[in-house]
């Protein structure tokens, strides 16, 4: 339906050992993705309706702890022209 996107997680100040992000699309079930060596991940999404998006994602540190401060992205999807 829709473009496909690009998504680029970095640390949050302080976090020296980002191992991992784990993101939802609208509260949908979190996926996890693992960090690069300075501690970046993109994923791709491409939406499958217009409208509304929230994307939520929490860092994970390499031991596993996940970070209680969440980041939210809102952002719409404009509907494809007929």
């Amino acid at each position: 339906m829709g473009v496909e996107g690009t998504f680029t997680f970095s640390p949050p100040p302080g976090w020296t050992d980002t191992a991992a992000y784990r993101y939802s699309f609208d509260d949908a079930e979190q996926t996890e993705v693992a960090a690069d060596g300075n501690g970046r991940a993109t994923i791709t999404w491409t939406p499958t309706a217009s409208g509304y998006v929230t994307l939520t994602v929490y860092p994970v540190r390499a031991d596993g702890t996940v970070s209680r401060d969440a980041t939210w992205y809102y952002f719409e999807v404009a509907a494809t022209a007929a």
